[in-house]
């Protein structure tokens, strides 16, 4: 089965020259607004309908530029080569770099196990206006290729000279017949979105009656069309009906009072009872949901293999959202041949699939000047799980925040959650974010931030507050990296935890522990407490001497409660009591260690971290 892996967009709006990432289920654009989401849905289909010249130059050419690509990139099967780009994979042997042939040089070995093609139309406009077929042999991973143009000529990115039969290459991509196949063709893509833009009307024309829009007509056209011509589509669509909304058992068609031959589909109730297919009839959000099932049913039955979505998210239920997630991606819905699904949305609930199950593309501006995009990839692999779903929180409760506190795990979240409320009078409280493993924070902390800082918010601040005894051998680890993995030099980063080893050390001060305990209502001896902080160290050097050590044994010996009991009740009590008590005079010493936290956290959602 040909997948689509990507589309490349070169001097088209604000893309200068870009690769956006499609995986196998579902694809998310996610950024702000007139960052390119849309263009990139569109941009398909000026491919694939080879519009006149004047409509890229006027609407979608980048401004200043003489010519513009657009190419769609493909993994294609060895046995379906020929009949996708119309001639034998064994041709390729005659490319060759410099007197090598291309198959054997390292980017391209075993390279037909698994060929990796572009189709892609360019537009010149100096000195006439014209458009030329090119095809690119894309190396293994993609990031090298020969490309080869209709009149033969050819070039690559490798180093050497290209060198390739010019004839029969000219007689394979001459512009008027070729791609001959469907399959490379504007056939590939199918489109949806609320509402119908008229002058997209003219070049996204897809054929065999797919639904391009909410609008009531194209919905009935389409139900009838799968009624009549794909009845196994039109009874999935009616089983998706009923799982997502058990008042309704599906779908049939009724015939209207007055008109002979008039038949309308209609919505059956669990009782019988049917009426006529209308918005009015199940509310805007259930409307949606089952205008897009219906295109990608569509798009399904007539050989398309990617479906667009713009804003899908648009009055659906967060419940629904994930119902229709499931609907679009399961195999199973799909003979074990799922569509590829790209969807433009801001919801959180489409970001979270795409980073935990497929692909998040962040779209953002490059420049102040807001004239060119940049792209962030997240893609899920099993092999390989996405940097942010080794976060404990949901993925877009990161991508979508202003300021970020990365932690070392959740009793810390929770407890400078608390200080930060109460202590430091923030108007926008941060995102608190505890990240899994130590182990994962020395190796992967720049991956996080390159994401979340970079890509998301250049602007973003960040804070980094791990324990302190880990401080110098973190710094060790990446003093050893390149500048642009080093978390300590990305913008907006900030260290908040230069003394102490754990949080729970600034409240080891035997004054302020034995108000504590005496506040939980035991016998607490300034002597006993003394005694047991002796072998605290700033930073521990065994793990017996760290603060949270001695809190807990503190616990178990005054409370008389279980050791086994959670650190984060432990932090949190300490925090509420402090909070509360932060003026009195035992806690002066806690105050002292504490007040850079404090500080930190103030400058950070003041934007000055």
């Amino acid at each position: 089965m040909i997948e689509v892996i990507g589309l490349r967009l070169k001097n088209i709006r604000s893309f200068e020259e870009s690769v956006i990432p499609i995986g196998p289920g579902l694809t998310v654009l996610m950024g702000r607004n007139n960052t390119g989401k849309s263009t990139v849905l569109r941009a398909a289909f000026l491919m694939a309908r080879s519009p006149v010249p004047h409509d890229i130059n006027d609407g979608y050419m980048r401004t200043g530029s003489t010519e513009c690509d657009i190419a769609i990139q493909l993994r294609v099967p060895r046995e379906e080569f020929h009949a996708a780009l119309g001639f034998e994979i064994s041709r390729v042997d005659s490319v060759r770099i410099g007197k090598t042939s291309l198959t054997e040089l390292d980017e391209y070995r075993d390279w037909q196990a698994e060929p990796k093609v572009e189709v892609g139309r360019r537009w010149y406009f100096d000195p006439e206006p014209r458009n030329m077929i090119a095809l690119r042999l894309l190396s293994n991973d993609a990031s090298q290729h020969v490309e080869i143009l209709a009149k033969g000529a050819a070039t690559t990115s490798l180093s050497g000279d290209v060198q390739a039969e010019a004839i029969w290459f000219a007689e394979v991509l001459n512009e008027a017949g070729w791609p001959k196949s469907k399959t490379v063709g504007e056939a590939v893509f199918a489109y949806w979105e609320h509402q119908r833009v008229e002058r997209l009307n003219s070049w996204i024309k897809q054929p065999d009656r797919r639904v391009t829009s909410a609008e009531e007509t194209k919905l009935i056209e389409g139900l009838t069309f799968l009624k009549m011509k794909h009845e196994a589509e039109f009874a999935r669509l009616s089983q998706a009906l009923q799982d997502a909304f058990p008042e309704f058992r599906g779908f049939d068609f009724d015939d209207v009072k007055g008109k002979e031959f008039d038949y309308r589909p209609a919505f059956v109730t669990r009782d019988d009872q049917s009426s006529l297919l209308a918005r009015e009839s199940v509310g805007n959000g259930a409307w949606s949901y089952l205008s897009i099932l219906t295109s990608a049913r569509i798009a399904k039955a007539t050989g398309a293999r990617v479906l667009f979505l713009d804003e899908p998210h648009v009055y659906l239920h967060p419940g629904l959202e994930r119902k229709l997630i499931g609907a679009l991606t399961n195999p199973n819905n799909w003979d074990g041949e799922p569509l590829q699904i790209v969807a433009a949305t801001h919801s959180p609930v489409f970001v979270d699939h795409a980073v935990r199950h497929g692909t998040l593309n962040i779209l953002d501006w490059q420049t102040a000047t807001h004239t060119s995009t940049s792209i962030q990839s997240v893609r899920y692999d099993e092999n390989n799980a996405a940097t942010l779903t080794r976060f404990f929180c949901a993925p877009s409760d990161l991508l979508y925040a202003e300021h970020v506190v990365f932690v070392e795990g959740p009793s810390d979240a929770l407890a400078l959650q608390i200080l930060a409320r109460a202590r430091c009078k923030l108007t926008a409280l941060p995102r608190f974010v505890p990240l899994r493993e130590t182990d994962s924070i020395a190796n992967n902390i720049h991956e996080y931030f390159s994401v979340i800082v970079q890509a998301v918010n250049p602007g973003i601040s960040a804070l980094l507050f791990l324990d302190g005894d880990k401080k110098a051998d973190l710094e060790r680890k990446w003093d050893k990296l390149p500048t642009d993995r080093d978390p300590r030099k990305l913008p907006g980063v900030q260290w908040a935890n230069d003394t102490g080893n754990d949080l729970e050390s600034v409240f080891c001060e035997p004054e302020f522990l034995r108000a504590y305990f005496v506040d939980k209502g035991c016998i607490a001896t300034l002597t006993g407490i003394e005694k047991e902080l002796e072998s605290v160290g700033y930073p521990a050097n065994h793990k017996s001497q760290k603060g949270c050590e001695a809190i807990r044994r503190l616990h178990s010996s005054l409370l008389i409660e279980d050791e086994s009991a959670r650190k984060i009740d432990y932090l949190e009590g300490l925090v509420r009591f402090y909070v509360r008590v932060t003026d009195e005079g035992f806690a002066a010493k806690v105050r002292a260690k504490i007040k850079p936290i404090e500080d930190a956290l103030t400058a950070l959602a003041r934007g000055r971290s």
